[in-house]
């Protein structure tokens, strides 16, 4: 992993922090793009994107300084640290570094003028704790029976959901949608189309489905995942149903703000 550091975890709304990026790579960038996102909600957003030119404190740091007094009071987190425009024309043009993937967790505060500073283990207590209480709803099953004398097993439901493009995860009380980054290609078309000219005509006509045809083609029909962690239900059918009934409405939703379609496929019992 590589080391983040930041100059203070908790300042008052204004004051700066430097944030020094250790482990500088071999070709040198001339931009490093931080994202700072919000902490202690269901779905942290950006809270502040900017970019500007590094410092070199010495030869294997990086150092930018971040101006709080764009944000509003409250508990942040480093999400993405990205040096782009490198001066080596062969050089990546852009690596991304990402919280808790490629560096540990880094919290900080801005507080209000009265407010007792916290020190960085406070700081992480206090989202984690907040993010465990989440956890624990989330995957609390959600009672569907309507009778709860009746008796209930519990699911775990996979909702696949056609022509809606997800690019960033968003979780509810007991469910979540959840970016697939790709979708269903069309070769089956391609390859029943051949065979009917082949077959059927005389013409030798044929369709090639090369890599960039089925990447173009994953592009033009996204699928995501509706996600339901614990359904309690007196039927696999009864789970179904609710399940289907739920994504139903939130893409309705999602469709008519975007003015796009969804389809949901064909249910598959198993």
């Amino acid at each position: 992993m590589k080391s983040v550091s930041l100059s203070r975890t908790s300042v008052l709304h204004g004051e700066p922090i430097a944030l020094r990026f250790s482990g500088r790579p071999e070709a040198e960038y001339g931009q490093m793009q931080v994202e700072i996102v919000t902490t202690r909600v269901a779905n942290p957003s950006s809270a502040l994107g900017f970019g500007t030119v590094p410092s070199h404190p010495t030869d294997d740091d990086l150092q930018v300084d971040i101006a709080t007094r764009d944000l509003k009071v409250g508990i942040y987190e480093i999400g993405l640290i990205r040096l782009h425009s490198p001066a080596e024309k062969d050089a990546d043009p852009q690596l991304d570094f990402v919280a808790g993937r490629d560096f540990p967790r880094q919290l900080f505060e801005v507080r209000g003028a009265n407010d007792p500073p916290k020190t960085a283990d406070q700081l992480l207590e206090e989202v984690t704790q907040f993010e465990r209480t989440l956890w624990k709803s989330f995957i609390t099953p959600v009672d569907v029976r309507g009778d709860p004398t009746l008796e209930g097993e519990e699911f775990s439901v996979l909702v696949f959901v056609r022509d809606i493009l997800i690019g960033v995860g968003m979780r509810f009380d007991h469910f979540e949608i959840v970016p697939t980054n790709s979708g269903l290609d069309t070769e089956d078309a391609v390859r029943f189309v051949n065979a009917f000219l082949q077959d059927r005509t005389r013409t030798s006509l044929s369709f090639e489905y090369d890599s960039r045809t089925r990447e173009n083609s994953r592009r033009s029909n996204p699928v995501c995942v509706v996600h339901f962690a614990a359904v309690l239900a007196s039927s696999m059918e009864a789970a179904r149903d609710y399940c289907v009934d739920q994504a139903n409405t939130l893409l309705l939703a999602l469709s008519l703000s975007r003015d796009a379609g969804r389809k949901l496929p064909p249910h598959v019992d198993t």
